[in-house]
This record gives structure tokens, sequence and C-alpha cells, in this order.
């Protein structure tokens, strides 16, 4: 497969869509925290998604430093000024990327702000949000121009849903989006139920929706998983919990019910 140019398409309107055509999250304001360095050049940008009365899980975007100057956005949340300018002195975003079928609700605003940024789009995004911007569609391994940075692997989930999982090569830190939870720290008692809903209170590993839309073909899975497990990775980012320190081994025995 090699990548390719995203065209509009004609959107599938499944069950799935409909879902999740039902309300788009909000951002809980209150939260915006300065961006913070997890490992040397990878920062992570800190935010909270959640409706008013119901709960509320943080998510983050991550800045990848780039050794010819400028960032990668990966998963971009809204664009505030400190924000901005924090991204214009380490020399501008170069690339913006959409890591799923899900997380871009920042992507439009981010491409105004730096209009000569790149998108890459997780595979059949804009065919889902035509409105979106155009980009480059991620293809399975096939090279970028941040390869040597940030590698990806795609996992096809199925009814044109899509995961991309990175590594961040100077720092061994495998990054992924929405197949794992690690909620370690939740202030509120409604988010700390909410977790334990989703089963991933106090532990990492996939969450009761992770398996029912993005993990449900075990053989894709599997093979997913050992493309990751090739990596030589000893920290794990994900969208929506701590960092921790693992490696393969700790990768596998959160996805334990769907390795064959």
């Amino acid at each position: 497969m090699t990548a390719h140019t995203a065209r509009p398409q004609t959107p599938r309107r499944g069950a799935l869509e409909r879902l999740f055509a039902l309300g788009t999250p909000s951002w809980v304001a209150a939260v915006r925290p300065a961006p913070r360095e997890i490992a040397p050049g990878l920062w992570s940008v800190d935010r909270a998604l959640g409706g008013a009365l119901g709960p509320q899980f943080p998510t983050r975007s991550l800045l990848v430093d780039l050794p010819e100057g400028g960032v990668l956005v990966w998963s971009p949340v809204p664009l505030d000024d400190p924000l901005r300018e924090f991204v214009r002195a380490r020399g501008g975003a170069r690339f913006l990327v959409a890591p799923n079928s899900f997380h871009y609700l920042g992507l439009a605003e981010w491409k105004r702000a730096f209009p000569e940024a790149a998108l890459w789009l997780a595979p059949g995004l804009r065919a889902r949000c035509p409105a979106l911007p155009a980009g480059v569609e991620f293809a399975n391994a096939a090279p970028t121009p941040f390869a040597a940075t940030f590698p990806h692997r795609t996992l096809d989930c199925g009814r044109g849903v899509f995961e991309v999982a990175f590594l961040h090569t100077p720092s061994r830190t495998l990054v992924l989006v929405d197949v794992c939870f690690n909620l370690q720290h939740l202030p509120r008692a409604l988010d700390r139920l909410a977790a334990r809903g989703l089963g991933v209170w106090r532990r990492f590993g996939t969450t009761t929706t992770a398996r029912r839309i993005l993990l449900r073909d075990r053989v894709a899975v599997a093979a997913w998983i050992e493309q990751l497990c090739e990596w030589e990775f000893s920290r794990i980012v994900m969208a929506h919990g701590d960092p921790l320190d693992a490696g393969p081994n700790g990768l596998r025995a959160a996805f334990a019910r769907h390795l064959l």
C-alpha cells in the first residue's frame, strides 16, 4: 500500500456513524496547562473533554520536535494564544496529524493558524468528515516525511474506522489513541464511576467501548499488536490517561483477550 491524497467520498451513515453524530464532546475550558515535556523532544498538551453534566476525561495532544526544526502536532486540541506562541517559538507547526477516525476536532483551527502545515489523516477520515481540509491519508508502513522520527502502523477496525499508532523513536515512546486508556487520577467521583464502567479505572487496558468499536477483528488486532511489538519501545503514551513505563510485554498484557 502507498500513501495517497484523500478525496472526499460519500460518507457512510451506518449505525456507528449515527451514534457519533448524536453529539460532539465539549472542551473543559478550565483545563489548559502549559505544554510539558514527557520525554526529550516530546511534549504533552493536556486538556479535558466532556459534558457539563456528564463525565469528563483527560485527553492530550502531542508536539513532536523535528530534527530540521518545527513540530509535528498529533491529535490537535483547541489552539489558544499561549499554545500558538509556544509552537511558533519552536519553529511553527510543519505537520498536523489526525491519528484516528475521531481525533480531529482541532484540525481546521490549526490549519488556519499554520497554513503551510501539511495534513496527515487517518484513512477514511475525510470521507466521514468532508468539511475537513484536504490531506494525505496514512497507509500501513508507507513512507512519510517524518518517518525517521515518528513512524506509524495502521489498524483497520472495520466499517470505515481506523486507528494509527506511532513510535517516537528518539525516546522509544509508543503512541496510541483510543484503543487503550490509563486513567489513574480523576478528581471527580462521577468521572471515576464512568472509568469503572469502561473497565479502566486505575488499569492500563482496553475499554468496553474500544472492544465494541475498534477491536472487533481479533485477527487484525493481533497482527497489529505484533507489528507494534517489533518496535523497541519502553514507554507508552495514549490520548486518554497517564503515560506509563512499559514495553512490548506490557502491551501484550493489555491486549491479552484480543490476541490469538
